[in-house]
């Protein structure tokens, strides 16, 4: 009997368990699968809300004529104008119409490069030597050179084009690379903005395009830390300006394109054929990519967990070091500057033939009086009013 009822109790127990848990454990999965269509169905919608405003943004403007000197200005000004990237855009704007302001410290590729843009595209290209390296007496020459009345400023491009080398642990970076970094990054995009934006705002219409990099939007990215940083502070700069002032009539758009290549692969456009296709996204999108195929592979990173990000970026990076120092690379690329800081050199031209530089050994004051005394953009003012 005992065994019975031993037995009965059991059974009674295990009924009223699967009774009272059962409908939990339905519901539960029910719940679960709930879960998991809306979970489904908000990533559906996410990669929608994307695609739509990307086939917008980079195949709708190629049905469209693009006429940026009638909407913005006549005079476009681009800065790093003999890097790769500066260049494309350089020659892109003059294609489409604008006259072309070049700003570089490569004296030699800048009167080249004015030469052929005058020649090749019949419009008027001057070039300014400048060092922005130098800091804030740049900007005071450059701003006398530039904001004169005639210069119908439409269009700022703000190219930066100083990165890392290879990637390196940031206290292994050397000192001038940082200062590079900072005064040509940052110091130039904001002070060529804070310049040239009041003149936009009392025509009420310009374009400024501040070029980045996909690291700008990226979670943090180890053994690229002063890079990224600067394109970050570049991207959130460009992005605040568009909410400050799109109600006024200026376009501010940032490109955050992922790596260029002068072999022009699917995934990596020259930098010609990449500023073909940011150009036409001016008036579409104030923060993306510029290239299509850029734009779905960010995309993708941003679906990657932030922690896995880091760790993958971390051990490629951290190989890529190791293959640099492996053969022996040294510094390269980018801006490379005189050993001799004691000689500053500056020059204007306004043609090819017609230049003027200067070079003073530590007499800054007496350079910058030489300097101020170049008419450059009136000279451009005289050939405006005699048409």
């Amino acid at each position: 009997m005992s065994h019975a009822h031993t037995k009965m109790s059991v059974d009674s127990v295990q009924f009223l368990v699967q009774n009272l848990f059962d409908p939990w454990t339905v519901r539960l999965v029910d719940w679960l699968f709930y879960a998991g269509v809306a979970v489904g169905v908000t990533k559906i919608a996410q990669g929608l809300y994307s695609f739509i405003p990307g086939v917008y943004t980079y195949f709708y403007p190629k049905l469209r004529p693009l006429s940026l000197t009638d909407k913005y200005g006549r005079w476009a000004v681009i800065t790093g104008a003999t890097s790769s990237l500066g260049t494309a855009f350089a020659k892109e704007l003059a294609a489409c119409g604008f006259d072309v302001v070049l700003i570089s410290r490569s004296y030699d590729n800048l009167l080249d490069m004015a030469s052929e843009i005058q020649s090749q595209y019949s419009v008027q290209a001057y070039g300014i030597h400048a060092d922005f390296f130098l800091g804030q007496s740049v900007y005071n020459e450059i701003e006398k050179a530039l904001l004169t009345d005639t210069l119908d400023i439409g269009v700022l491009v703000n190219v930066n084009p100083i990165k890392y080398d290879h990637p390196q642990y940031f206290s292994q970076v050397p000192n001038n690379r940082l200062w590079q970094l900072v005064n040509v990054n940052i110091a130039s995009t904001t002070m060529m903005t804070h310049m040239i934006l009041p003149t936009m705002l009392e025509r009420g219409r310009g374009a400024i395009i501040n070029v980045s990099s996909a690291l700008g939007d990226a979670p943090p990215t180890p053994l690229l830390a002063a890079e990224a940083a600067s394109m970050s502070f570049v991207t959130m700069l460009g992005r605040t300006l568009h909410d400050e002032y799109h109600h006024k009539g200026i376009t501010v758009q940032t490109l955050t394109p992922l790596p260029l290549s002068k072999d022009n692969s699917f995934v990596s456009p020259s930098p010609e054929v990449y500023v073909r296709h940011a150009l036409r996204t001016l008036d579409y999108r104030s923060n993306c990519c510029g290239y299509w195929i850029h734009a779905i592979i960010n995309y993708v990173y941003q679906l990657v967990p932030a922690r896995l990000w880091v760790w993958f970026m971390s051990q490629r990076n951290q190989k890529m070091r190791e293959r640099q120092l492996t053969v022996g690379a040294r510094e390269r690329g980018g801006v490379t500057f005189s050993k001799n800081r004691s000689t500053v050199s500056f020059a204007i031209t306004t043609t090819p033939d017609e230049v003027y530089t200067a070079s003073e050994a530590g007499q800054r004051p007496e350079l910058i009086r030489n300097y101020s005394r170049v008419a450059v953009m009136p000279s451009v003012a005289e050939q405006e009013s005699n048409k």
